[in-house]
């Protein structure tokens, strides 16, 4: 169903190269997703494809809302829009059906679905736009939305002492340049206010 959305739509012929890409994508999910990998991995392979191509097909997955690609946040608009999104895929029993293993992912997974509700939320008005922020030394907080205000970190965690010291200090330095008054950690079974 999804490759038709995407093939018949967007009227492609090499549905091959829509379904190698697909499968690139959902590997990818909640993870940085690099185009210059995918075609640098395609080119060893002896596949011969354009980067534009494999840009515009991307840009199709996205269209079809198979997938959302998420930028990292920066105050200058270039550096986010050059930047290495993110990916998370729109349905996730597709990341289970496409992904061996990836039941077993369940931080990925969560991370998937908040996503899914901030984009939910950010359709009804209620949120504005949605980045991933990644210091200089490589910390990253995985979600920064309405411009700093919220920032949200996701991790699978059942007690407070399982949470990683790594998830307090990235939301901490973070906030240092945010100045947020909204500082979320999602865990998977633990709940403090």
């Amino acid at each position: 169903m999804t490759y038709r959305d995407i093939v018949e739509r967007f009227n492609i012929r090499e549905v091959w190269l829509i379904r190698t890409l697909l499968r690139f994508v959902s590997a990818s999910f909640a993870s940085p997703f690099s185009i210059n990998k995918v075609y640098n991995t395609l080119r060893f392979q002896a596949i011969s494809v354009s980067k534009k191509t494999v840009y515009k097909y991307t840009n199709y997955a996205e269209q079809a809302f198979f997938c959302f690609t998420l930028k990292r946040f920066d105050f200058s608009q270039r550096r986010s829009e050059l930047s290495t999104p993110k990916v998370y895929l729109n349905d996730t029993g597709l990341i289970n059906h496409l992904i061996p293993g990836a039941d077993k992912q369940i931080g990925r997974l969560m991370e998937n679905v908040v996503l899914l509700q901030l984009k939910q939320k950010q359709f009804l008005g209620k949120v504005g736009e949605i980045y991933y922020y990644k210091d200089q030394q490589g910390h990253e907080v995985d979600f920064v939305a309405d411009s700093g205000k919220c920032l949200i970190q996701v991790t699978y965690a059942n007690g407070f002492d399982e949470i990683d010291r790594r998830e307090w200090r990235n939301l901490i330095n973070a906030n240092q340049i945010f100045k947020s008054k909204r500082l979320y950690i999602i865990t998977w079974d633990y709940e403090d206010g």
